[in-house]
């Protein structure tokens, strides 16, 4: 079996299209060499696919270089039994045993993880028109305030719900709020995450260092209209008497009821509008003024505006929201971009000390691990971390 043979059979299993057969002889085989013995099949997901992304990095320069390294013989005793070509245990071998060493580096300076963080939760602040702040997770749950007809709750769960109450409108008009300048808005630090019910019903999920505000006349007016900061998922709740629409710095997407994503952080290089179901009509901001056609999306479709170019690609809708879910999803991202992603969930910067890794970094990693635990996941693509503080120091 080449070394082509075996990053295929890898492949296959990472992708689940391996037959019962090739999944025996990758996991027994990985069974008997694993680090601490640990069997691939009940590695976390993420940190399996990372592992078998690396063994595979490490076959392709095993074959480039014809590099031969000393595998132990009894090794060599329990494939020729299982009747395992020698050729396979050679390569992957090889490729374990790189891994393997890599490994103890990495748990030689597990001192550069004394300052451990945790990861994220649920934490925002609420501002009512009226500027009084809220601060959510330190809140009791029930009642938080009556204001202009609308009734403000922390739910059991841990939620922000919006109710219309009508019992709560002022009998003087002119005691109550300017409607056009009075506006509530939850914000979410770095850190934190929230779900937010308005009052029309409309659920809508905050990712971590983002905001969303509304009028204080939300849902009165011929338009619901919310103005988002950084990452949302939208649940709306159809009307079709009155659009919902989402302005961002770059984006103008107006729906009438249906499940999108939008992701709109400034340090990004640009603006990710994903539809899961029903259809939205997005349009760039910058070319609102030239009264372009909207753009109308379709499940599976993303739009992106990044500078002065924008365009529809097809996409797995779901992976947009692969964060509401608890997981961190990325597909051929750039060191850059997966460290800005990890920054804003666990609330630190990052330091970078000498040359960026080259490799762009596919795979899935769970946001309720320690911070430890996730930079001991990405080592595997040979680079080094050290917690300082609130910050990641990264080296090669």
């Amino acid at each position: 079996m080449s070394a082509k043979n075996i990053a295929e059979l890898l492949e296959r299993y990472e992708l689940g299209r391996c037959t019962p057969e090739e999944i025996v002889l990758v996991e027994e085989w990985f069974d008997a060499h694993g680090e601490e013995r640990n069997s691939l099949s009940t590695m976390e997901p993420g940190t399996r696919k990372i592992f078998i992304a690396d063994l595979l990095s490490d076959i392709q320069q095993i074959n480039k270089k014809g590099q031969k390294l000393h595998i132990d013989r009894p090794y060599w005793h329990f494939w020729l039994r299982a009747g395992i070509a020698a050729s396979f245990l050679l390569v992957l071998g090889a490729a374990v045993y790189i891994y393997q060493q890599n490994k103890e580096k990495t748990s030689k300076v597990a001192g550069d993880y004394a300052a451990d963080i945790l990861p994220g939760g649920n934490k925002a602040v609420l501002t009512l028109a009226n500027g009084k702040r809220i601060i959510l997770n330190e809140a009791k749950i029930g009642d938080l305030e009556n204001q202009s007809g609308v009734r403000v709750t922390k739910a059991a769960n841990g939620k922000l719900v919006f109710h219309f109450d009508n019992s709560s409108i002022s009998s003087n008009p002119s005691k109550e709020l300017n409607s056009e300048q009075a506006y509530t808005k939850i914000e979410t630090p770095k850190g934190g995450e929230y779900e937010v019910n308005l009052p029309d019903g409309t659920k809508i999920w905050l990712n971590a260092a983002s905001s969303l505000s509304f009028p204080s006349h939300f849902a009165k007016a011929g338009e619901r209209t919310v103005q988002l900061k950084g990452e949302g998922y939208f649940e709306v709740a159809k009307n079709a008497r009155q659009p919902f629409v989402v302005v961002t710095d770059r984006q103008r997407v107006q729906v009438l009821g249906t499940h999108f994503n939008v992701n709109s952080y400034s340090d990004e290089p640009g603006t990710k509008t994903t539809l899961l179901e029903g259809s939205v009509a997005v349009t760039p901001i910058a070319q609102m003024k030239v009264k372009i056609i909207p753009e109308i999306l379709k499940p599976g479709q993303q739009a992106v505006f990044n500078g002065d170019q924008f365009q529809v690609i097809q996409v797995h809708a779901e992976d947009a929201i692969a964060w509401k879910n608890g997981v961190f999803l990325f597909k051929e991202a750039d060191f850059k971009t997966v460290m800005r992603t990890i920054a804003r969930w666990y609330d630190v910067d990052v330091e970078y000390d000498g040359k960026l890794p080259q490799k762009e970094f596919t795979g899935e990693i769970h946001r309720n691990l320690k911070l430890s635990s996730l930079l001991d996941i990405l080592s595997f693509y040979k680079v080094h971390f050290r917690i300082e503080n609130k910050k990641i120091i990264v080296t090669r």
